[in-house]
């Protein structure tokens, strides 16, 4: 305001040394009072004039903010679990990756925005300014938790002689989490990370397996349980292919088959345990997943 009001005055050119001075007061919401004083030296005398001058304001928004405060969006990104609800540090995680990537990209690209991050029931979805980051959004999620992504367009309108689309993503996050116990045809695994590729651990060996997000998909995957729900346990006995644990907890006792990871010299240690449709022993390296998500 102070530059469109200064660049309006004109000085007599025998003015030396001027000074402007402007005192604004505001009147009404577009409409603005200015004081203006004008100080200097005229034929090397000392003078200051001062006036009053009306100003009518003409309120103009930017076309990001325009669009912003108009409800305007391009993408939208509808993450979902695979017959599951998320979990709240999922919901947390993907939040954290969205405004990441949009602060990211709004240093070369002002409609790189977040309009809304939206939760409910069945997921999380998340409102973008432009297609590219939502499409971004998408892909780092997947890298991130693992699963799949597909994308649809519809025509919403023309801008600047341009067709604009509306595309949607749809993110489908897999069945299993990190620290659930799964089935893969008769193995039985924990699962340590996801992504691109899963990291397991096969609970009857103890040894660690990786698989690429591809190749899982098409296998038949159920989950048995989570190491959050663990119990401990001290393990008494084993026998041949035997072990017997006593339940910390409320003292049962029950005998299960060996795993292979178990020798003789663990007896008298702990061991944590999940009991679901049966009860599965947890290798340590496992158990330490314990509090990872809680």
């Amino acid at each position: 305001m102070d530059s469109v009001v200064i660049n309006s005055l004109f000085a007599q050119e025998d003015l030396k040394n001027y000074h402007i001075e402007l005192i604004p007061s505001m009147k009404e919401d577009d409409h603005i009072e200015v004081d203006i004083i004008v100080s200097g030296t005229l034929d090397d005398m000392p003078v200051e004039v001062s006036r009053s001058v009306d100003i009518n304001l003409n309120k103009k928004m930017c076309d990001r903010c325009s669009k912003i405060s108009g409800g305007y969006f391009q993408g939208i990104v509808q993450v979902r679990g695979d017959s599951r609800s998320l979990e709240n540090y999922e919901m947390e995680k993907i939040r954290r990756i969205s405004t990441d990537i949009s602060r990211r990209m709004l240093e070369s690209e002002r409609m790189a925005f977040i309009l809304n991050i939206e939760e409910i029931d069945e997921g999380i979805d998340i409102y973008t300014g432009i297609t590219e980051l939502a499409r971004k959004i998408s892909k780092n999620i997947t890298e991130e938790f693992g699963g799949s992504y597909s994308e649809s367009a519809s025509l919403i309108g023309m801008e600047d002689g341009q067709e604009v689309y509306k595309v949607s993503f749809s993110v489908r996050l897999p069945s299993f989490k990190v620290g659930d116990i799964i089935s893969i045809g008769r193995r039985t695994m924990g699962v340590k990370s996801v992504g691109s590729h899963v990291s397991l651990v096969n609970l009857e060996t103890n040894d660690n397996v990786s698989y690429g997000w591809k190749y899982l998909k098409d296998k038949d995957v159920e989950v048995l349980g989570n190491i959050k729900d663990s119990k401990k346990g001290l393990i008494s006995m084993i026998d041949k292919g035997e072990v017997q644990i006593v339940d910390m907890l409320d003292y049962d006792n029950f005998k299960l088959r060996k795993p292979d990871f178990l020798n003789k010299n663990k007896e008298g240690e702990e061991i944590y345990f999940v009991k679901e449709d049966r009860i599965y022993l947890i290798p340590e390296q496992f158990s330490k997943l314990k509090n990872s998500n809680e």
